[in-house]
């Protein structure tokens, strides 16, 4: 993670002083920040490849708490239920 004082390795970055200036800066350090952890190709594609994977996620997402519905209906093991029920909660809560 970067803060507005730091750059990454080979990587300079300047700004002037100044409210949008300031502003401009976080701005690159949030988005430099949220992008951390994804594919460069996925950025260099721009928003829809993000988006197309977001939605991809979100249909995996959706499988998963299916097949986690299911398990509970049908299981019969009191552990597996409990972690069913706490993955769900937290699926349908994200949605």
């Amino acid at each position: 993670m970067l803060n507005k004082n730091e750059s990454p390795e080979g990587i300079q970055v300047t700004w002037s002083r100044g409210q949008k200036s300031e502003a401009n800066a976080r701005r690159l350090v949030a988005c430099w920040n949220a992008c951390e952890d994804l594919p460069t190709a996925w950025i260099e594609g721009g928003a829809a490849d993000i988006l197309e994977h977001a939605k991809s996620l979100k249909s995996q997402r959706d499988g998963l708490l299916e097949a986690l519905k299911f398990i509970l209906k049908w299981g019969h093991c009191q552990e597996a239920d409990d972690k069913a029920r706490t993955a769900i909660a937290k699926a349908e809560a994200s949605k």
